[in-house]
């Protein structure tokens, strides 16, 4: 086995091992698509054979693809400290060795929703936002999930045609917010959130299936990550027809060997 870190000029054998799982690599195709020149790609190899990937990002979040040993030999090529690492759950037995502690760790399942007619909610209004009305959207987050959202900013918030906001209103002020990510390869809500007192009205849901109608005009599968042991989304999701796709862990500010 040999590890190369890729290089522009490395595209498109990059390419040909990402492209063929765009579900499986659906991020590590945003970065490639977006972002090349400022991440780090790191391909495994036997022979001809490509049998892993490492993708370093510029927001600090380290993924590894590929088997145990691929995986454990990616680690001493590893010469950054990531915010984030992020493994498929079957590498949960051997990482220990690797990990000196992590101030938090989350159980995440990746849900996949292929192309199909959507069915909107005609009761419920929703509002594609503007960017004066990001600070709006921000107050939405913080007041459903505070520990995530509380010191971010709505000026640095991403909005552009790939990263749309929509939202349903009640007399007046936002009550529930969607960040949806559409791609050429794929969408991806990232973030979907109700205010604390509007909640179990369908607002969520109603969201969903309009960001679904919007990602479908673009692209083929849409993607949704949610905790594991978080079941109330989970059988909402599922209900809208997401399938499970993949299980991973994400460490966050873990200290490598």
């Amino acid at each position: 086995m040999y590890i190369n870190e890729l290089s522009y000029e490395d595209k498109n054998e990059l390419w040909d091992y990402i492209g063929k799982n765009k579900t499986d690599f659906f991020f590590e195709i945003r970065e490639f698509t977006t972002n090349f020149n400022k991440t780090r790609f790191f391909l495994a190899k036997e022979g001809n054979q490509k049998i892993g990937l490492m993708c370093y990002n510029q927001a600090g979040t380290l993924r590894l693809f590929g088997s145990n040993d691929t995986v454990k030999e990616f680690f001493s090529f590893i010469d950054f400290t990531p915010k984030y690492l992020s493994v498929p759950v079957e590498f949960e037995s051997f990482l220990p060795s690797f990990i000196k502690s992590e101030k938090r760790r989350l159980n995440m399942l990746r849900l996949v929703k292929q192309k199909s007619d959507v069915q909107l909610n005609s009761k419920i209004s929703v509002v594609n936002l503007e960017k004066k009305q990001m600070q709006e959207a921000l107050e939405v987050f913080q007041a459903a999930e505070p520990e995530d959202w509380s010191s971010s900013e709505a000026e640095k918030l991403p909005f552009d045609e790939i990263n749309q906001w929509y939202g349903i209103q009640k007399t007046g002020k936002f009550v529930s917010i969607c960040w949806n990510e559409i791609y050429s390869h794929g969408g991806h809500i990232a973030f979907i959130a109700t205010h604390p007192n509007h909640q179990r009205r369908g607002f969520a849901s109603t969201l969903i299936k309009y960001s679904l109608a919007e990602t479908f005009k673009q692209s083929e599968f849409a993607i949704i990550h949610v905790r594991k042991d978080n079941f109330p989304a989970l059988t909402a999701y599922r209900k809208l027809g997401y399938l499970d796709h993949m299980n991973y862990l994400v460490l966050c500010n873990p200290e490598l060997l």
